[in-house]
């Protein structure tokens, strides 16, 4: 729900409760004050009538509005509520009934006066829908006004906001927001241009650092294991330790230009570098994979299992593709123990590879992170899987993991 739908909603709410607050209010505080004036009235035209008695003066009964009787006992003075027939409106009506007992001229009369609440009752309906209506009227001019100020002042902001959805710090022209007169949005178009400023150059700092580092530390590295493989290949009068430690430097030499390679690459995607977007083949690239693998599989007697319901195409970069599907068939050639079994599926919306394995990954919430090794004294960089998920969040692919009896899979759904 937008903001302004979103206030626009409290404030009508909080008028509906305003209104019923207000007629209910005045709905007692009228009825108070009608029934207090009917009180007045009845005790006015009891008063008259014990005027004329005292003036013995002949005063007859008129029903229903008052009554004269002559009585030989007195009683407590009663105000009630009744309910009489009345004959002109031919119905029950309802009529405030005063009882008042007084000994005039030594003769004890019961004088009983009364009123009808339906006049009241109308009154006070009148009244109620009168104030009703009008403060309705109030309220809706008040909330139209409102919501329209509220566009109007909240127009700079929104259209900021998609100022701010269209902007990418790969662009080398600096962010333009909508101007406002109010403060609070003017300190914040200043804070968001300082902000996208600042990440725009980091971008693009850390895009030449990402350019520089690829070139920079891969060059002395192949230099380096340029300069090793000579040295071994000479090493005729080398003795058995210092070849040895030849060998050593070199395996650590390579797996550090692959750490370099790897966080290079990750850094790029991070970057979101990769622009290039073809339609990729998944069954060739599989294919392909297989068989540059074959002596690998071969060597550990795997068998390996490769089914296709149909020809499934995925609009990628085609070297991530590449390191995508490489990746996960490598690491399951690489951990299927000797004679164990692989098995790839494709469909048109989904990459299946599963191979057998005795034990489930103990840190399966952690499989995808960085650095992660089940076992901590393989030689293993941690960083294969790592990319598999990087790739797949950069393509909105979905990546799941499962073990079900004794069965590693993982599972891409595009």
């Amino acid at each position: 729900m937008s903001l302004s739908k979103k206030i626009s909603q409290k404030q009508l709410l909080f008028g509906l409760a305003i209104v019923l607050g207000s007629l209910t209010i005045l709905y007692f505080l009228t009825r108070a004050y009608i029934v207090a004036e009917a009180k007045e009235s009845l005790y006015h035209t009891n008063f008259r009538i014990e005027q004329q008695l005292v003036q013995q003066k002949e005063v007859t009964s008129l029903f229903p509005l008052f009554e004269i009787h002559q009585v030989e006992h007195l009683h407590p003075d009663t105000l009630k509520d009744t309910i009489i027939f009345d004959v002109l409106q031919n119905e029950n009506e309802l009529f405030k009934e005063l009882n008042v007992y007084k000994t005039i001229n030594t003769k004890n009369y019961h004088i009983i006066t009364r009123t009808l609440m339906v006049e009241y009752d109308d009154t006070l309906l009148t009244i109620l829908i009168t104030f009703g209506v009008i403060i309705i009227l109030v309220y809706l001019t008040q909330f139209i006004y409102n919501k329209n100020l509220n566009r109007t002042i909240w127009t700079p902001f929104f259209k900021n906001i998609e100022i701010l959805k269209a902007f990418s710090i790969r662009s080398e022209q600096a962010i333009q927001l909508e101007a406002s007169d109010i403060s609070e949005f003017s300190e914040l178009n200043i804070e968001i241009e300082a902000l996208t400023s600042k990440l725009s150059t980091d971008y693009h700092n850390l895009k030449q650092f990402t350019e520089n580092l690829s070139h920079e530390v891969q060059t002395p590295l192949a230099i380096i294991q340029a300069k090793i493989e000579n040295l071994i290949d000479g090493s005729k009068d080398l003795e058995q330790d210092h070849l040895k430690t030849l060998y050593d430097i070199q395996d650590n030499t390579k797996r550090l230009s692959k750490l370099n390679k790897s966080l290079i690459l990750l850094t790029r995607i991070d970057n979101q570098q990769f622009h290039d977007v073809e339609a990729i083949s998944v069954n060739t690239i599989i294919e392909e994979l297989l068989e540059n693998l074959k002596d690998i599989w071969n060597h550990k007697k795997l068998e390996i299992n490769f089914s296709s319901r149909s020809e499934t195409r995925i609009l990628m970069d085609r070297s991530l593709a590449d390191i995508l599907f490489s990746n996960l068939i490598g690491n399951a050639i690489k951990y299927t123990n000797a004679n164990g079994n692989i098995t790839i599926a494709i469909t048109s919306d989904s990459f299946k590879i599963s191979n057998n394995g005795d034990n489930k990954i103990a840190g399966s919430d952690q499989l995808f992170h960085r650095f992660y090794k089940e076992n901590k004294q393989s030689k293993s960089l941690g960083l294969g899987l790592a990319i598999v998920k990087k790739i797949c969040d950069y393509y909105n692919f979905e990546l799941t993991y499962t073990y079900s009896n004794n069965i590693h899979e993982f599972e891409i759904q595009f």
